[in-house]
């Protein structure tokens, strides 16, 4: 309360404002009248904007949520994609080694045969020695006993005459047996030198037949980059060939191929060839696995490859000799 009995309200303003406050409070109801939030639709409007941020969203995490599942899988089917490629490839060297392996096993049983060579010729030597031996000892054994026959009749003849018959006796004796034992050391000499002759030949066959091995090994063309390097050294002429058809001869070099039967997973292969009006057929070859045989009266080796085996094709090479005069196994 003021001095003048009046009471105070700190509500209501003092001085000179009282005339200014309805046309503030009109004026704060104007802006509160305008504001988003105080519309009648505001709220609807604030609600419908955030639905739509949230369906963007959610179309944006199903967009990556796809990309992402369909790279796995792309993943995973290159992945199973290069596993079958290289179970092929470890598939095919198997085969290559096989292929190899039999080649050598051959080889080997080549070696055990010579070996049995040896064992009978080393046999025989000793049977000879045995016999040379015991007929040295069956001479000397002779000689002795000649010897003492002799001694016999010489101390019971005292005449002169029949002691210098009996001398000439035994000394016809003594070189009779001392020839016959010089035809046995011969002998044995001789037998001697076979064997030795014999083992430095098997020796030698031995060695040529590794270096035979060997250089077919080296010759042998595996894929048309081996066949390229090998005609460039023009050791030998090579024909290229693709046979597709079955049962149907085609004309490779001066003779003739067809084709019988093929199995590609294990890369064998059935093949007739034509040469000299006569008919080889070649069964169960396996690829990479060189096939020879003998062509013409000069008997001429050629030698065919095939290095790769599909269903009802195969393709390869035919080796001839470049010079047929140098080729010929048969004398000119």
């Amino acid at each position: 309360m003021d001095s003048q009995g009046k009471s105070y309200d700190p509500s209501q303003p003092t001085g000179g404002s009282s005339a200014e406050t309805p046309k503030a409070a009109e004026s704060s109801r104007q802006v509160a009248a305008t504001s988003p939030a105080s519309a009648p639709g505001g709220r609807a409007v604030l609600n419908r904007s955030a639905s739509q941020t949230l369906g963007r969203w959610n179309m944006t995490m199903l967009a990556l949520t796809v990309l992402i599942f369909g790279t796995l899988c792309y993943t995973l089917y290159d992945q199973s994609q290069t596993k079958k490629a290289l179970e092929a490839q470890i598939k095919k060297a198997d085969d290559a080694i096989a292929a190899a392996v039999k080649r050598l096993d051959e080889s080997g049983d080549k070696i055990v045969e010579l070996r049995s060579d040896i064992d009978i010729i080393q046999k025989f030597s000793g049977i000879r020695q045995q016999e040379a031996r015991t007929l040295a000892l069956r001479l000397k054994q002779d000689q002795e006993k000649s010897f003492s026959q002799l001694n016999s009749q010489i101390a019971r003849k005292a005449d002169t005459v029949q002691l210098s018959e009996l001398r000439q006796e035994a000394e016809n004796k003594l070189g009779a047996v001392t020839t016959d034992v010089t035809t046995v050391k011969g002998d044995v000499t001789t037998v001697k030198t076979e064997i030795a002759s014999t083992r430095q030949d098997l020796q030698n066959t031995r060695r040529e037949l590794l270096d035979v091995h060997e250089q077919l090994r080296s010759q042998v063309a595996k894929n048309y980059g081996e066949l390229a390097d090998l005609k460039r050294k023009g050791e030998r002429d090579y024909i290229e060939f693709t046979i597709g058809k079955k049962n149907s001869f085609q004309k490779v070099g001066d003779i003739n191929l067809a084709l019988k039967k093929t199995n590609p997973k294990k890369q064998r292969y059935d093949i007739l060839v034509t040469v000299d009006d006569n008919q080889l057929e070649k069964k169960d070859r396996m690829a990479n696995e060189p096939v020879q045989f003998l062509v013409g009266k000069d008997r001429l080796r050629y030698e065919l490859v095939v290095f790769t085996v599909g269903k009802d094709r195969i393709a390869g090479y035919l080796s001839t000799p470049k010079d047929r005069k140098l080729g010929a196994e048969r004398p000119q």
